[in-house]
This record gives C-alpha cells, structure tokens and sequence, in this order.
C-alpha cells in the first residue's frame, strides 16, 4: 500500500473520530443542559375529571365542573363502551360502583350506569353529556382507551378540534390525525424500543418527518433524559401522567414537558 493511501485512511480514521465525538458531546449537552421556559399552571390536566371532596378518578360531572371552576383547560376523561355499545366514562368497569357493596365486573348497559350515583353523591357521564358540556365550557378535552375515530365521531365530530386522544400505535396516531383530532403516540415498554429506532433513523436522515408531534410518557425523573433530547432534535411535545409531586411539576412543566397530568 502506497504512503498516500495509508495517510488517506488515517485522515478518514480521524475524521470518523472527530465526528462521533461532536455527535456525543451535543448529545450529552442535549441530555444534561435542562431546557428553559416558564412555570404555568394551566398546562396541567386534570386526570380523570379531577379530584372532588378528596375522591379521585371518578370521571365525575362534579368533578370537571369543580376543576374547571379552578381554572384547569385541559381535562382528562376515559371512555369504555357499556353493554349496549354506547360510550360512557369509566376506565374500569371494576373501579365504578355506587357504594362499597356494588363493584360491577363486566359493562353495564347505559342505563344502569347512568342510574349511578359515585359515593352516593355523583354524576356519571356518557360521551354525550361531555359533548353538550363542551358546548358550553370552553376546555381542552383529553381522552383515554378509545382511539377509533369513527367511534369518537359519534359523539364529538364537532369538537374534533379541542380533543386530544392518547393512543399506542403508529397506525393509530395516523388515523387520528387524518380525522383532525390530536392524536399523543404513548411511549411504554412495548414500543419504546420501536421508538428509539424510529429516533436513531431520523436522525441518520434515513426517515423523512418525523411524524409524532405529540407523545405521552410516564412520570419519573429517570425520563427526563430522553425528552430534553427528542424536544431538542425532534421538537416533540409531552405529556406526563400522572405527577402529584408539586415540586416536580413547577421545576419542569412548560420546560421539558408541555403538559402534566394530575390527580389532586
């Protein structure tokens, strides 16, 4: 081998050196360098309706009614279909009941869950009691368990424009978009490898757009990491559920995560 050649491939030698550790170092300033921003209040989502009288999850009229009154724009509903195919909010039959001695195992037809009163004293909701409150309350609904939109249509066609629906596939996400709802691609143990290779091709230019604006991830500081570093190169928003720590929740929303789901 000629001493040009050998000189050439360790010009090459050092310059793939040189590259790997710039990539390394921004991607260690992008991991460690938090991420700057104000600390406001009416990014949280009220989980579930929100809390009342110290009860929560219970998808409540008086729930929503009550965090709405407290200033929340963002609140989070689940859906569940009853026995006779129409949606209700619940997110486990078993977690509804009207008193310590009823916990229905399987749906309930739309009747007998409307017939219920939560602790005695509460309101449930269909998605058509959500609709005509959306009629009239100006708030950013955020949904669970169902993401087929022609489902959702049933009930909130008009108001695909203020919803936001939390789903798990790549599919999923894309047939939400197509209807105008904002779809939040959820990232969890079964997809997160899926994700980062999604990432890692993006960023080799392999892919083209990436295309999930928003996701949703589970609280805890440990994923801290990987959203400064997909908001610094992707521009992704988030959503974390479900933070009650105070302190968390002023040192980071409107940072590193856009919206924080919330019990109390």
């Amino acid at each position: 081998m000629s001493k040009g050649c050998k000189h050439l491939k360790r010009v090459l030698l050092f310059a793939c050196i040189l590259i790997f550790l710039c990539v390394g170092i921004a991607i260690t300033i992008a991991l460690l360098k938090p991420i700057s921003g104000e600390y406001a209040s009416t990014k949280l989502i009220a989980h579930a309706g929100g809390a009342i009288d110290g009860h929560v999850y219970t998808n409540s009229k008086e729930a929503v009614l009550n965090s709405i009154s407290n200033g929340s724009k963002y609140i989070e509903l689940d859906f569940s279909l009853t026995s006779d195919s129409e949606l209700v909010c619940v997110h486990r039959w078993e977690n509804v009941y009207a008193d310590s001695c009823h916990r229905p195992q399987y749906p309930m037809s739309k009747k007998d869950f409307t017939d219920l009163r939560l602790y005695g004293k509460y309101t449930t909701l269909t998605a058509e009691n959500v609709a005509t409150l959306m009629d009239s309350l100006s708030f950013i609904l955020v949904t669970d368990n169902i993401t087929n939109p022609e489902l959702l249509d049933r009930y909130f066609a008009r108001h695909r424009h203020r919803m936001m629906v939390e789903c798990w596939f790549a599919e999923e996400y894309e047939n939400l978009k197509s209807a105008g709802y904002t779809p939040m691609l959820n990232i969890n143990r079964y997809n997160k490898n899926w994700i980062y290779k999604q990432f890692l091709l993006k960023c080799l230019h392999i892919n083209g757009e990436w295309p999930y604006h928003w996701m949703t991830i589970e609280y805890g500081k440990e994923n801290m990491y990987m959203l400064r570093l997909f908001k610094r190169v992707l521009g992704v928003k988030f959503a974390m559920y479900t933070c009650n720590d105070s302190d968390y929740r002023y040192k980071y929303l409107g940072r590193e995560v856009d919206l924080i789901y919330h019990d109390d």
